[in-house]
């Protein structure tokens, strides 16, 4: 079912930084933005930056991209449950979305 006007997006992003992930909500139409909501930001520790940089260049199926995939979904996860505003696009079947620039740089 598409839901017609403006709806609140929820995203999250991982550079190549390596810093951690940002998480931030939009309303938009899907051609304008039309307001900004809560935005929230999780650090990797330094275990997990440890792990992340392991798998830097190498190749799919080597069992350390596995280990920084792993990382890298579970921060975002965490990050987006406990995101102020989730539960409500949850409950109203809004969109949430995700740019992961490690994890596919990795797998």
């Amino acid at each position: 079912m598409r839901k017609e006007g403006p709806l609140w997006a929820l995203g999250a992003m991982s550079g190549t930084s390596l810093d951690g992930v940002d998480a931030a909500m939009v309303r938009t139409d899907g051609v304008t933005i039309q307001g900004f909501g809560p935005s929230a930001y999780r650090p990797y520790t330094s275990d997990e930056r440890a792990v992340i940089r392991a798998a830097l260049g190498q190749w799919p199926g080597d069992p350390a991209v596995a280990a920084a995939a792993e990382v890298v979904e579970t921060a975002h996860a965490e990050l987006l449950s406990r995101f102020t505003g989730a539960e409500e696009l949850a409950q109203e079947r809004r969109r949430a979305g995700g740019h992961v620039q490690i994890a596919r740089a990795l797998v």
